[in-house]
């Protein structure tokens, strides 16, 4: 049975940022869950005024070659297009450790992408 822990609030963050972090925690576990179920899992989120740093490591019990797949390749784009970065591969090039760890800026906390359009809602 594997083990998890979660060190995170992101009670302050909001819009995009907040959005793209739970977004990177969702594909990182599901990948965990997919290519290794049994190995232990932490999450971790941590939050500055500036940025928003999410990093969900996992131990490899298997020595097979991973590639970014279309999740990860997805997740990517996301985060860059908030202008972060996320990094994806073995730990400190370790063969039994894997980190998704992503950098979002919270440039972006105050847009609701939720709410209308501003130019939408005076059309209609």
């Amino acid at each position: 049975e594997a083990a998890a822990s979660l060190d995170a609030s992101v009670d302050q963050v909001a819009g995009a940022a907040r959005m793209v972090t739970h977004d990177v925690v969702r594909e990182s576990l599901t990948n965990c869950a997919k290519h290794e179920p049994s190995a232990p899992v932490h999450v971790r989120v941590d939050v500055s005024p500036s940025t928003v740093t999410v990093s969900v490591e996992n131990g490899r019990t298997s020595t097979s070659p991973t590639i970014d797949g279309a999740g990860l390749t997805g997740l990517r784009q996301r985060v860059e297009a908030l202008n972060g970065d996320l990094l994806a591969g073995p730990r400190d090039g370790r063969t039994d450790a894997w980190i998704v760890r992503a950098r979002i800026p919270r440039a972006l906390d105050a847009v609701d992408l939720d709410a209308p359009d501003a130019d939408t809602a005076a059309a209609t």
